[in-house]
């Protein structure tokens, strides 16, 4: 929106666009089946610095082991 591009874009939208594709990749829906971990990251990896802030996909990267914790413990509440 507003034609922004890159680090005009808010840090928070940029970490949330890694977050929201990673989800959607990695979770099963009625019509499709969820890919593997191992290809969301490969694809987010393909992404980065054209769709995704290289830094952004960088923090996500070193991260990932809390993510999925994070991720696990909500899929139980849900």
């Amino acid at each position: 929106p507003f034609g922004l591009k890159g680090r005009g874009i808010n840090l928070p939208a940029r970490i949330v666009a890694v977050a929201d594709v990673y989800d959607a990749l990695t979770t099963e829906r009625v019509y499709k089946k969820a890919h593997s971990h191992s290809d969301a990251l490969q694809i987010i990896r393909q992404e980065r610095e054209k769709h995704f802030d290289p830094d952004v996909v960088e923090a996500f990267e070193s991260n990932l082991e809390e993510i999925n914790r994070v991720r696990e413990r909500l899929s139980q509440v849900l």
